[in-house]
């Protein structure tokens, strides 16, 4: 029986936890938090954070594993790059990782490799924020550029506190960083969907139009399929994800994006 240390034991992650027990793994869980539900369907749990990575890698030294995954877990993707890279199992460079998981480094990537992407820059202190954001036109993004599922993102306008939503914004951050950028005008639905990599091809892809909650606008609720943007422009994004893809060394597995399209085709990988 292969063994397959999963990352984290949520509610979001039962599925895959159950999924995997299916296939004929032996799990094994871990994460700081005992009481979550995954715990009780994996066969062995330890109470080690998905996101210390050190920790991890000595857990992962002791248990003669196959696989590692960080499943539905933005935080814990780097951790499982860098046991599977340390203890050579399946898995996409470390490095390459990092530059996707974090919403600053994926920023440089974007403009140092050509891609489109809005003028952007991370910090630490409101002061250098506030003067970096005079350079913006008009309404401006700020977020985390660790965080996931829409968590302290706010577009920032003229009626807007600059001050108080990058303090909350700060507040959703491992890192203690966020990034500024300027707010891209879409054409149409924002792109969102899923995909699958395998030797570095782009293997499978589904689009659809994302659809965003009354209540917070920047927060995602739903997803139609298929989208109603046009074959040429699907085109275009697929070729721009596989771009994107070749570029940061990814080798395998599953990914899920978020695009913009501006009223020119412009393809924004966010």
């Amino acid at each position: 029986m292969k063994r397959l240390l999963m990352l984290g034991g949520a509610d979001i992650q039962v599925s895959g936890i159950k999924k995997a027990k299916s296939l004929g793994y032996y799990v094994i869980t871990c994460d700081y938090l005992p009481n979550n539900p995954g715990h009780k369907f994996s066969d062995e749990y330890y109470n080690v954070s998905t996101t210390d990575k050190e920790a991890v890698l000595d857990l992962a030294k002791t248990l003669n594993l196959d696989g590692v995954l960080a499943f539905a877990s933005d935080p814990a993707a780097p951790t499982a790059a860098y046991v599977a890279e340390h203890l050579n199992l399946p898995s996409n460079p470390y490095e390459s990782v990092l530059t996707l998981s974090y919403k600053d480094t994926f920023r440089t990537f974007l403009e140092e490799n050509g891609f489109n992407t809005p003028k952007a820059k991370a910090f630490v202190n409101y002061p250098e924020a506030l003067e970096f954001s005079k350079s913006l036109q008009g309404h401006f993004i700020i977020k985390p550029i660790d965080s996931s599922g829409s968590k302290g993102v706010f577009k920032v306008d003229k009626d807007s506190s600059f001050e108080q939503l990058f303090t909350e914004a700060l507040s959703f951050s491992r890192l203690k960083r966020v990034i500024v950028e300027e707010f891209i005008e879409k054409k149409g639905y924002q792109i969102g969907g899923d995909g699958f990599v395998e030797n570095g091809e782009l293997v499978f892809r589904c689009f659809g139009d994302i659809h965003f909650s009354k209540s917070n606008p920047l927060l995602p609720c739903s997803v139609s399929m298929p989208t109603l943007h046009s074959k040429a422009v699907t085109e275009k994004v697929h070729n721009e994800v596989q771009r994107m893809l070749t570029a940061a060394g990814m080798k395998m597995g599953a990914l899920n994006f978020d695009i913009f399209v501006d009223a020119e085709d412009r393809v924004y990988i966010l």
